[in-house]
C-alpha cells in the first residue's frame, strides 16, 4: 500500500495520463482560469456598463 500511496502523492490526478493529455488539460485549465480572471476584472473596473447591460437583457 505505501507505494500506491507514494506514486499518488507524485501525480496530482487519480489516474495516470500520458504527457500529452496532461499538458491539454493544464492549457485547457489555464484558459480557464484566464477567462475567470477578466471577468472578475470587468466586474470591477466597469461596474457601471454591466449593471446597465444586465438592465438591459433582463427587459
Amino acid at each position: 500500500m505505501p507505494i500506491a500511496l507514494k506514486d499518488f502523492s507524485k501525480s496530482k490526478t487519480l489516474f495516470p495520463q500520458d504527457p500529452e493529455i496532461e499538458a491539454k488539460a493544464r492549457h485547457y485549465a489555464s484558459q480557464i482560469r484566464q477567462e475567470r480572471l477578466d471577468r472578475a476584472q470587468e466586474r470591477i473596473t466597469g461596474g457601471e456598463s454591466a449593471g446597465k447591460n444586465l438592465l438591459n437583457t433582463s427587459t
